[in-house]
């Protein structure tokens, strides 16, 4: 990595966009291939003072800017109103909440513990209960007890006079029995979690209660993060695999967006990615750079290690408007 800093400072790169700057441009490259691509752009492009972040980057940005997600602040605040509007008998209001918790559910590369999922599933089931849905809420109540599985969990405070109606859910779903999960080994390192537990790596088997179950899996850096809502059956076997590249993030981010400068098509998850770094930054409209390099003979490396002229690559572009999620031809 170090090799990897000093390559990206002798090519002007820049580790995030200047203050003020509406585009930027990414190169899309990964590990050791960003080296020669790097001088390149800076030197023979001719792309002039177009600042230029490359995709390792990006994730590192990422990376940083999720340990303190405000997703997972807006989830937790949106709870907690939930809880106080359905206790003061504010359910509209209580529902309101629970839906804005979903949203930020969905956008939070993290894990919510057991005891938020659970509570989120109760909650629902209790407004539900209140607006005399009954259905609705034995389903809820039902997804709560099976996400709970064998963790010890506790009912929100104040909602205890609804302890009955998650009593007997709760009966309904024992009463079922188990359904089997196996994550099957990917030929990668990745970690899986299951409704907030730490599970360890594929293969996995796992007996959990049926109904829908929140399965993710990262690897060390955490950049990219796979997961899947998973349905469990009584009595059945549920296979996954995690369809996650074994090796850095960034070359799976790149193979994304290089693809994209073919297609003008970009992965709903690269593009969400993308779209949070832009949004951190103010960027309004990134370049994507693809460079693909000329052939070069069997001798070349050893020429170059000689002092020989450096490779040449063809330059590829596609415009992005992040806030759009809009591809265009560059060029």
């Amino acid at each position: 990595m170090l090799l990897l800093l000093c390559a990206t400072a002798l090519a002007g790169m820049v580790t995030a966009p200047p203050p003020g700057a509406a585009e930027v441009g990414l190169l899309l490259c990964a590990g050791e291939a960003c080296n020669d691509r790097m001088f390149w752009l800076t030197h023979d492009s001719g792309l002039g003072e177009l600042p230029v972040v490359s995709v390792e980057a990006l994730l590192v940005d990422e990376v940083a800017s999720t340990q303190d997600s405000e997703a997972a602040e807006s989830w937790r605040q949106a709870l907690e109103e939930a809880r106080l509007a359905l206790v003061e008998d504010r359910r509209f209001e209580a529902e309101a909440a629970l839906d804005r918790a979903g949203e930020a559910l969905t956008l939070w590369a993290g894990d919510p513990p057991t005891q938020e999922l659970f509570a989120w599933y109760v909650l629902r089931g209790f407004v539900a209960e209140r607006k005399g849905e009954h259905a609705r809420s034995g389903e809820a109540l039902r997804q709560a007890a099976a996400v709970a599985w064998n963790r010890s969990v506790v009912l929100p405070e104040g909602t205890e006079a609804w302890a009955e109606h998650y009593a007997r859910e709760l009966q309904a779903v024992i009463a079922q029995g188990t359904g089997e999960l196996y994550v099957e080994d990917g030929g990668n390192s990745l970690a899986f979690t299951l409704n907030g537990v730490l599970l360890g790596k594929a293969p996995l088997r796992v007996r959990v209660f049926p109904g829908e179950h929140r399965l993710s899996a990262g690897n060390a850096r955490q950049a990219h993060a796979w997961s899947e809502q998973v349905a469990i059956r009584a009595g059945r076997t549920s296979t996954v695999r995690a369809l996650l590249a074994n090796d850095d993030d960034a070359q799976w981010v790149t193979y994304q967006l290089a693809l994209a400068v073919d297609t003008m098509s970009l992965d709903e998850d690269v593009a969400r990615l993308v779209e949070r770094w832009a949004e951190r930054h103010g960027i309004r409209s990134l370049r994507l750079l693809r460079l693909d390099a000329t052939l070069r003979g069997p001798m070349d490396e050893i020429d170059r290690e000689a002092g020989a002229a450096m490779p040449t690559f063809t330059l590829r572009e596609a415009r992005y408007d992040p806030s759009l999620r809009r591809l265009s031809p560059g060029g």
